[in-house]
């Protein structure tokens, strides 16, 4: 699923001001179709195109005339066949990226489950193979007596730790690199919280990693640069604390890092917002797109005066 996010100075915007007091009530249902429209483009990963008999279906008594309004106020583009949202591209990830990540991980998880089937039916053909092991009978000798309570025979299968039903350990032999890039994605965590659990020399973190670069086909220069510039933002870095989770989201960080020029948002990069936060600016430039926000798990504000998770 995908989510469209609303700026939350929309209703402050001069696009929008200026909408509304040309009709209040035309305006209103042009910004009601605007918010139909964001979210029929996130369903459809259309990258912000609406065409017209979209709009129709949307609104079949007044969507085209609204669509009009949208235009001439310069919150939609008329592009052939029908509109386009202006600014989606700006802060929204493209369809083809969805569609890639979405590949990806559907391509994960299936190779998940084919290794938990095989380890599964492994393991029931050792256990069928080990049952069932021979004992010596019980004789009498010529008093009547039982003799010797009888034992199992020792099989040269059985191991003295967990028996013969014991799985056998499979260990992934260790590896500079990914020891290294491990251990350095540790110590970021630690750097930026001392209190921080991490595991880098975990089974867990360090089959992530071997996946990261043998499935995924990740280089360690690449994968080093992700780790600095995501340790290094402001909204990632408590959010990426382990490999695993970095593996998972790779994809997306890896994107956002290019976006970004490798410059995570930390103070330097945000103080311009800082201090429109602090001390009143002028209103933004009508010119200005109104933007729907990044498809994320926490939402991410831009723009004078706005946060930042």
């Amino acid at each position: 699923m995908t989510w469209s996010k609303v700026d939350d100075g929309l209703h402050d915007h001069p696009k929008v001001d200026a909408m509304l007091e040309a009709d209040e009530r035309q305006g209103a249902a042009a910004l009601g179709l605007w918010v139909m429209a964001l979210s029929y483009s996130a369903d459809q990963l259309t990258d912000g195109e609406i065409t017209r008999r979209a709009v129709q279906r949307l609104l079949p008594a007044h969507g085209i005339s609204l669509a009009a309004l949208l235009v001439e106020h310069g919150l939609w583009d008329q592009i052939e066949g029908g509109w386009r949202i202006s600014g989606f591209l700006d802060c929204n990830p493209a369809g083809a990226e969805i569609r890639a990540r979405r590949r990806a991980d559907a391509e994960r998880k299936a190779a998940a489950r084919a290794r938990h089937v095989s380890e599964r039916t492994s393991a029931g053909t050792s256990k069928r193979t080990s049952a069932g092991t021979p004992k010596r009978t019980s004789e009498r000798n010529p008093n009547g007596h039982p003799d010797t309570p009888s034992r199992p025979v020792p099989s040269p299968t059985t191991s003295l730790v967990g028996g013969a039903d014991a799985p056998p350990t499979v260990k992934t032999p260790q590896r500079a690199d990914v020891d290294g890039l491990c251990r350095l994605l540790a110590e970021c965590i630690i750097a930026n919280d001392a209190k921080a659990k991490v595991a880098p020399d975990s089974q867990r973190w360090r089959d992530a990693c071997r996946l990261l670069i043998d499935d995924d086909g990740r280089t360690v220069d690449e994968i080093t640069a992700v780790i600095r510039w995501v340790q290094a933002d402001d909204f990632w870095r408590s959010n990426v604390l382990s490999m695993p989770t970095l593996r998972d989201k790779f994809t997306q960080l890896a994107a956002r890092s290019q976006a970004n020029g490798t410059q995570p948002r930390n103070a330097a990069t945000v103080s311009k917002y800082d201090g429109a936060a602090r001390s009143p600016g002028p209103r933004r430039d009508a010119s200005a797109p109104v933007q729907a926000w990044p498809d994320s798990e926490t939402p991410v504000f831009t723009g004078e005066g706005r946060r930042r998770a």
